[in-house]
């Protein structure tokens, strides 16, 4: 749902008391056009036929209990699995301050497939709706990554396909959750990109603070800001030795007033979550 509204303010100091070099801030709106450029381009759709570096087989499902069922069906002992993971809604997200990121993934189809009458066939789905929580941190280095607060106490779900198997045969299912999404998660993860602030126009952060707040003629907490101190870092020698002077403004980055390494600072953490979103919509294409 868009909600329309301005940036934040910027005073003399965040809205936590702190003094601050830059800001910085994103809309709902834009953080939930990057969902679904991520979800269009495919990252929630996945296949899995292994776990660890060995095949998935159905003696997974006979330890949640499902060695009768499948024996019926004449499912032999050991029969290759594949687990396909599908999402037919985008994610969505809203802002606080901790985490800065809640997203809600709902219509999450996870379908188990298996040689039935030699072929391969579904033979049970569930439909997941998952609640998580991310952070923006970053570290001493200026590495800026996204950290996932996930875990099964965040998802819940139903069986929802059960020609082959029914009833509290597949409601057993659900105590599998876990090792699946033990599975999706590092994919997940990796596929979520790192960002060196340290070489983006030689300019670091210090200190930097995330805060959900209300845009201008917005609704609460509309809007994720970023205020945060600067020091020169890489091609910016402090010192002046290589045309870069720290408090003096002899060279191109001064660190002394709000000159070019601000307004330079303030343009790379501007555009950091364009960025990850161009990066997410050229690999989908």
């Amino acid at each position: 749902v868009f909600t329309p509204g301005e940036p934040p303010q910027y005073g003399t100091t965040s809205p936590g008391g702190s003094n601050y070099d830059a800001a910085a801030s994103i809309s709902d709106d834009f953080v939930n056009q990057a969902l679904f450029s991520v979800w269009h381009a495919g990252l929630f759709c996945q296949e899995l036929s292994e776990m660890g570096g060995n095949p998935l087989t159905t003696e997974m499902l006979s330890l949640a209990g499902l060695a009768g069922p499948l024996n019926r069906l004449g499912v032999e002992d050991g029969a290759p699995m594949t687990v396909v993971i599908k999402a037919y809604e985008a994610p969505a997200a809203t802002f606080s301050d901790d985490p800065h990121l809640n997203l809600r993934l709902k219509t999450l189809e996870i379908s188990i497939f298996t040689m039935v009458q030699d072929r391969m066939a579904r033979i049970v789905a569930l439909d997941l709706t998952v609640d998580a929580g991310a952070n923006i941190l970053v570290d001493a280095a200026n590495i800026l990554t996204i950290a996932l607060d996930l875990g099964p106490e965040d998802i819940t779900g139903n069986v929802s396909y059960t020609e082959m198997i029914n009833g509290p045969d597949a409601e057993s299912l659900l105590a599998l959750l876990p090792v699946i999404m033990e599975q999706f998660l590092p994919t997940l993860t990796d596929s979520l990109p790192s960002i060196d602030l340290g070489s983006l126009a030689g300019v670091g952060l210090t200190n930097p603070e995330f805060l959900a707040e209300q845009g201008l003629g917005g609704v609460p907490d509309d809007t994720l800001s970023a205020y945060t101190g600067l020091v020169a870092t890489g091609a910016c020698g402090v010192g002046g030795g290589s045309g870069c002077g720290v408090g003096g403004g002899t060279g191109g980055c001064s660190m002394g007033g709000r000159g070019a390494a601000t307004e330079a600072g303030f343009l790379a953490l501007a555009l950091c979550p364009l960025a990850v979103v161009l990066h997410r919509r050229r690999r989908g294409q």
